[in-house]
């Protein structure tokens, strides 16, 4: 089967019980499900949604570090409640080590902001690989760098008023020219499996593009 074809089938096929609750959720469920296939595994409905949970707690403590909702100890005690705890310790601890180097506004540089905006979310990918027990796909990082790209580029205003770091900060190159970037850094990942993935992330590229046109820096 070509990487076209599987990659059609990890998005059509039914996975899991757990909602993803967001597009953006399910369709990093929906890519480690293909990365698992392309690796010679199969990522069982439990295996699915223990991923979607441990989404669930990542975007949960961002929020809450973030100052954009508030800590609820019982939730975060019921999104920890049955993951595997080796890996999710040496998750939470190396996401308390990256958090306390947080750059922050104005007086963190953009290349701290980006290194710092960059370790966290492989930290994430790297916590959900070893829970998916499959071998790690670099082209993910700067598929994600661009995820996150589209996020700063809408979230200008209130990542300023909340004093958060944003790509987009004081002395950060333009939208343009950070989503061009990422993308010369997406499409030289060449192997036959990363196909489909480089294919969404040029859609992304063009969304960055696209949204950076309408908003700008604010």
């Amino acid at each position: 089967m070509s990487p076209w074809s599987m990659a059609f089938r990890a998005l059509c096929t039914p996975a899991g019980l757990r909602p993803a609750r967001t597009p953006i959720r399910w369709l990093c469920l929906r890519t480690f499900r293909y990365a698992a296939w392309t690796s010679g595994s199969e990522l069982g409905a439990e295996k699915y949604d223990q991923l979607a949970q441990l989404l669930e707690l990542g975007v949960f403590l961002n929020r809450c570090l973030d100052g954009k909702g508030s800590f609820c100890s019982g939730r975060y005690r019921s999104l920890r409640s049955g993951l595997p705890q080796a890996p999710l310790r040496r998750y939470l601890r190396a996401l308390r080590i990256c958090e306390r180097s947080r750059p922050s506004p104005p007086d963190g540089d953009w290349a701290s902001v980006c290194a710092y905006r960059r370790e966290v979310s492989d930290l994430s990918l790297l916590a959900l690989f070893e829970l998916a027990e499959i071998p790690q796909r670099p082209v993910l990082s700067p598929l994600v760098g661009l995820v996150q790209l589209v996020d700063d580029i809408l979230d200008q205003e209130i990542d300023h008023r909340l004093g958060l770091p944003n790509l987009l900060g004081q002395g950060a190159p333009s939208a343009r020219e950070q989503a061009v970037l990422l993308w010369k850094e997406l499409r030289g990942h060449r192997e036959r499996a990363d196909a489909p993935l480089v294919g969404v992330g040029f859609s992304v590229y063009l969304l960055a593009r696209l949204l950076g046109h309408l908003y700008g820096r604010r």
